[in-house]
């Protein structure tokens, strides 16, 4: 992170990949959504060895909508600790710049 001048090389936040993975959720929310009426009702939620669906759910808007729900919580974690890790290196980057002699 140090060269030999002692500057502090700051690493980039992927920020755009953070922000590409929450348009994924929200374009897989509304080709859902729109495309609501054609889910089959009992959805399948399980399938066997055999491939063939072996349990299923009355159709639901938790039903449908809701793994996608649960993800957005640990995208929402790494999204706070990816900030805040970027935050902390700016802290650091700005303790370690050169004092300027006035």
């Amino acid at each position: 992170m140090s060269d030999d001048d002692g500057i502090y090389e700051l690493v980039p936040a992927p920020l755009g990949w953070l922000v590409a993975q929450y348009e994924v959720i929200a374009l897989c929310v509304l080709v859902l959504g729109l495309n609501y009426d054609r889910i089959p009702d009992p959805l399948p939620v399980h399938w066997g060895p055999s491939g063939q669906a072996d349990s299923w759910t009355d159709k639901s808007a938790g039903a449908v909508f809701g793994m996608l729900a649960i993800s957005i919580v640990p995208l929402g974690v790494l999204t706070s600790v990816i900030v805040y890790a970027a935050h902390q290196q700016a802290k650091i980057a700005h303790r370690e710049l050169p004092k300027k002699a006035c």
